[in-house]
């Protein structure tokens, strides 16, 4: 629910208890509210830059791809799918080694890859610095295979 204080939009939460009597009829209520427009203006905040940064994924003129922990594609862009020529029905969850489109790698010489990329970041003291190495090496390999047509 929310209300509008001063021409802003304030979101709150409401809970409501019963009184209740000794003959068990309702003879008031326990109201509680909670402000929850902070968090509301960060979920929405949050929300924009998810919406730019995907137009800005979507539109690059590279290829980007994002692979899970066991390597199955669940993201990719428009590029990569034109560069391929392929659907998004056909690589979504495949992994390098079920289809492959390079020529300079293979599939499961890049899944050694991602998994040296994988195990560097779980034992590194700043895995952030690691995060940036293994998206790295994503791009390069993904940026490589652009050539190939």
């Amino acid at each position: 629910m929310y209300l509008i204080a001063q021409h802003h939009r304030v979101f709150l939460l409401f809970s409501f208890i019963p009184e209740i009597d000794d003959e068990q009829k309702v003879i008031g209520a326990l109201t509680i509210a909670k402000d929850l427009t902070p968090l509301r203006r960060s979920e929405q905040a949050l929300s924009q830059r998810e919406q730019e940064l995907r137009t800005l994924v979507d539109n690059l003129p590279i290829s980007v791809v994002r692979y899970d922990e066991q390597y199955r594609r669940i993201f990719f862009n428009p590029s990569f799918l034109k560069t391929f020529s392929t659907s998004a029905e056909k690589i979504y969850g495949s992994t390098p080694k079920q289809q492959w489109f390079a020529t300079n790698i293979t599939g499961a010489q890049f899944t050694e890859v991602l998994e040296t990329a994988k195990t560097h970041r779980k034992n590194s003291r700043n895995p952030g610095r690691v995060a940036k190495f293994n998206w790295f090496i994503k791009l390069l390999c993904v940026k490589n295979r652009t050539r190939i047509r």
